[in-house]
């Protein structure tokens, strides 16, 4: 009998993906496909904490969203939206073709093929600025203070990177900075165990400056502003500030607001958003 699992069997094995990304909150589900892959990468999002305790058992790469019920054909966009993150994320490169396959209300599959996106061009083009991998641990940072917040609570912060002399000429100290007097290897942001230190000072007011090796040079930084820029409605201080400094320098901004959504800017444009839920 034909069922929605034993045809993404077939599509599998006939379409050979390089990485599977699933979408669901179903435990059996999980369990049937995994025998199937045979080898290839595997990465899920769920709102179920039972497949995320499995998967973390057996080292596979999952991320917690929110799947109302009644999503409907969104479930779709989050699916596309999810994707895209783990490519920015650097979970998924530009030569793979990644298989997408959900049941969360509906049941569809579908194939990405990264480089017929818009986004490894995106990446390309940051990647003329700053190293794509350190682009790549940014924005993994990013979504990691927009998933945890502090004490609780959802906030924003801003970090701009690249063309730190600019910045730095562009911008005034809040606070006596943070990050001066340390030895590089702890403020580098190659290092995980430097994370915890640089997001916290990240949620301050102001900007967390990082360098093209991936060095944390200041934070609490006030940036210069200019009205040369147009932002949609609804974005606040933070978002201008990010417009600005991109557009006077050659920096890359990446912005997390208070409703959990990551921005990033370049020459004075939002160039990519993606909530984190």
């Amino acid at each position: 009998m034909y069922t929605f699992t034993s045809a993404c069997k077939l599509l599998i094995t006939g379409e050979r993906p390089t990485v599977v990304y699933v979408l669901t909150s179903e435990l059996e589900f999980i369990k049937e496909m995994m025998p199937v892959l045979q080898g290839t990468p595997l990465i899920v999002a769920s709102s179920n904490q039972q497949i995320l305790d499995l998967l973390k058992e057996r080292n596979i790469l999952n991320t917690r969203v929110t799947l109302q019920p009644d999503l409907g054909l969104e479930v779709l966009d989050l699916a596309r939206e999810l994707v895209e993150r783990a490519f920015l994320e650097g979970f998924i490169t530009v030569n793979d073709r990644v298989m997408c396959i959900v049941r969360a209300g509906i049941e569809s599959t579908f194939i990405y093929d990264f480089k017929d996106v818009g986004l490894a061009h995106l990446k390309a083009d940051v990647g003329k600025r700053v190293p794509v991998e350190l682009m790549e641990n940014v924005i993994q940072l990013a979504f990691q203070i927009a998933r945890e917040g502090r004490e609780g609570a959802h906030v924003g912060a801003l970090l701009v990177v690249g063309d730190t002399e600019a910045v730095m000429r562009n911008s005034r100290p809040r606070i006596i900075n943070p990050f001066q007097g340390h030895a590089e290897k702890e403020r580098e942001i190659w290092t995980m165990a430097n994370w915890h230190t640089i997001k916290a000072y990240a949620q301050m007011d102001g900007a967390t400056v990082i360098d093209e090796k991936g060095v944390a040079q200041a934070a609490g930084r006030y940036l210069s502003y200019t009205w040369d820029v147009y932002l949609q409605g609804g974005l606040g201080g933070r978002h201008i500030a990010a417009a600005s400094i991109t557009k006077m320098t050659d920096a890359i901004a990446v912005v997390v607001s208070s409703s959990s959504v990551v921005r990033v800017f370049k020459d004075g444009t939002e160039i990519y958003k993606a909530s984190a839920y």
